[in-house]
């Protein structure tokens, strides 16, 4: 009887052994597992990251971009503006010039402008 129950505590303790063995085996291969998933995550993370920071200077410089093309447009306006003004200022001293030739230079001026 007491052969039996030695046996028996044997086999209990060996299969107790390698569930244990078997359970850390697993655990390890979970925790590896684990760890390359964070890994993979820290990586996308800073590819995020750093998109981010592209995309806010691409929309800084956009910004940029489009208040400098107001800028230009309005200077550019204002030239416009300019040569007209100055186009009527020389049509109407052309009109109202008596000489033919200062006529003639006031028609050129206006031409240029």
């Amino acid at each position: 009887m007491k052969d039996f129950i030695l046996t028996v505590s044997i086999v209990i303790g060996v299969g107790g052994c390698w569930f244990a063995y078997t359970q850390n085996k697993t655990s390890k291969e979970h925790v590896a597992k684990m760890m390359k998933d964070l890994e993979s995550l820290q990586t996308a993370e800073q590819s995020l990251m750093d998109l981010q920071e592209r995309l806010e200077k691409a929309q800084e410089e956009n910004r940029n971009v489009a208040v400098e093309k107001q800028n230009l447009e309005r200077k550019m306006m204002d030239e416009i503006n300019y040569a007209k003004e100055e186009a009527c200022r020389l049509k109407e001293l052309r009109e109202g010039a008596e000489c033919e030739l200062s006529r003639r230079q006031y028609a050129e001026q206006e031409l240029e402008q």
